[in-house]
């Protein structure tokens, strides 16, 4: 078994099942990964009509789904697009500024 969050950071966005699967992995919900409309799990297309059992399309950490085929998302790792996209801006700063101040690594 691989580490749980191992699969990185992804954008899972609306094309994704999206459904809360009941099996937790180590205490974690766990959103499907499959793409929607693969009719890999026929259960849920249906769960995808209730909106308390589906997560929002964002950026959550990636795991493998126990088949080990697909990467499916931990809820609560959960940010939006927006917040996300404000991480990577912030990080981008650090970085130039390390770069123009090299003795702050220090």
């Amino acid at each position: 078994m691989t580490e749980i969050g191992s699969g990185g950071q992804l954008h899972f966005g609306s094309e994704k099942c999206l459904v809360r699967l009941t099996t937790k992995v180590q205490t974690h919900t766990i959103i499907c990964g499959h793409l929607k409309d693969s009719g890999r799990r026929p259960k849920h297309q249906a769960l995808q009509l209730d909106p308390f059992r589906v997560g929002r399309p964002g950026v959550y950490n990636a795991t493998l789904n126990s088949g080990g085929l697909i990467l499916d998302a931990i809820e609560d790792s959960f940010i939006t697009e927006e917040e996300h996209k404000q991480l990577h801006q912030e990080n981008r700063h650090c970085r130039t500024d390390l770069r123009k101040h090299p003795e702050a690594t220090g």
